[in-house]
This record gives C-alpha cells, structure tokens and sequence, in this order.
C-alpha cells in the first residue's frame, strides 16, 4: 500500500527496491535489567527519529487530509494530530456531521494501520451552547464498531489549552500552575547553602519563565482580539 503511494510520488526503481528492502523482515529488540532479550517482529511504525518515517508519513497523511478537502471539511494538522472543525446549526445537524466527517478519518487508519486514540479525540465548542444532555457524547458507527468522541468543556492542542467559545482561560490557568510550580523548584536550588551565582540563576530564570509564558501569544492575541470584536 505505501509502496504503491511511493510509485505515484515517482520514485525511481532503485529507490524503490531500497523502500521495498527497509519494510521485509522488520524486528525490534529489547533487552530486560536482568539480561534477557526480547525479539518482536515489527509490521508497523517507523524506529522514532528516522529519516525517512516523516516522509513516509506524510505521504499516508496526505490521503486524508486530500479526502477531507474533496468533501469540503476545514481542518488543520500538524505531524499526527489533526483537528476538524465542523459546523452546525443544530444539534441533530451537528451530530451528522461529526459522523461524515471522522468517519473518514476512522477509515483511513484502519487503512494504514494507524489506530485514533478514543481517549484523545475529543470535542469542543468554540461558538454557540448547544446542550448535549446527561451522555455528551458522539458515537460513530464504523463497519461493526462503535467509536465514541466525548464532549468536554476544554481540549489541548499543541499546548494551546482552550475552552469552550474560544475561552483561554483554561490556557492562562494553566501557565499560573506551570510558572508556580517551576517557581517552588527554584526557590529551593536558590538557598545560600547552594552558593549559585547571579549570572546564572539570572539565565535559569529568563530561561525557564520565557519559555513557559511566551508559547503561543500570537495566537493567544488572535483569539482574544476577535473575542473583544464579537463581545462589542
């Protein structure tokens, strides 16, 4: 299956005996504290930090994300994770669409063997305040399987946490936890006793609280602004 996506990207023959060469006869091994060794074949996944595992990736991935266009979903997606944004205005409405919609995504990674998690995959309203009951939950009927999407409150999207409307508090609160947090840690590194120079702590503190506080303010402002334009 890859291999045929492999000759539509046109590769050459050589290069496709190289590919056909790296998917035979795949095992991993791992070796226990008490000195045995285990073998295990592997019929799936690329080795983490492989050159050629994105390319490979993408190539599968683009099958989907072509799918979705073709049938007019909007989307956005970043390595592995893939969010869908759909829209409804009504319930039943809604419900239908999220089903057309991650159907095809269901589909596609029995397909490639690529399992979507049900513990991540999630939904959440960004407008509106459409009740879903006592159950706030989307079931998706693929082949004999159920699949189950829940609706929760606030969802994390590469690090962003947002609620529900567009609400970053989840996101401010959560960088509160995170910066109180590495502020204890350093409070006990900093006693005299440890004998750390200014210079230093000065590069820890920029460090560490930089690099906390300033992920995403860009797109934090974004969301923000246009939550003040609506709300005037």
């Amino acid at each position: 299956m890859i291999l045929g996506k492999l000759v539509e990207s046109g590769c050459t023959e050589d290069e496709l005996r190289l590919w056909s060469s790296y998917f035979e006869d795949r095992w991993a091994c791992m070796e226990s504290v008490n000195g045995n060794v285990v073998w295990k074949r592997v019929e799936r996944g690329c080795p983490q930090g492989s050159i050629g595992g994105p390319t490979l990736w993408n190539l599968c991935m683009n099958e989907l994300l072509w799918s979705l266009e073709e049938r007019g979903w909007k989307f956005a997606a970043f390595a592995d994770d893939l969010t869908l944004v759909v829209e409804a205005r009504t319930r039943a409405e809604l419900m239908v669409n999220v089903r057309q919609s991650m159907s095809g995504v269901y589909e596609w990674g029995k397909k490639y063997g690529v399992e979507v998690s049900d513990q991540k995959t999630v939904m959440v309203q960004l407008k509106g305040s459409l009740d879903f009951g006592r159950d706030p939950m989307v079931r998706v009927q693929v082949e004999e399987q159920v699949r189950r999407i829940r609706v929760v409150d606030e969802m994390k999207l590469l690090g962003i946490c947002m609620g529900e409307g567009m609400n970053v508090r989840p996101h401010i609160m959560s960088l509160r936890e995170k910066v109180t947090n590495v502020v204890g840690k350093m409070k006990r590194v900093l006693r005299k006793d440890w004998r750390v120079k200014r210079k230093v702590w000065k590069v820890w503190i920029k460090g560490l609280f930089e690099a906390i506080v300033m992920y995403g303010p860009k797109c934090l402002g974004k969301i923000n602004g246009t939550s003040m334009r609506e709300r005037s």
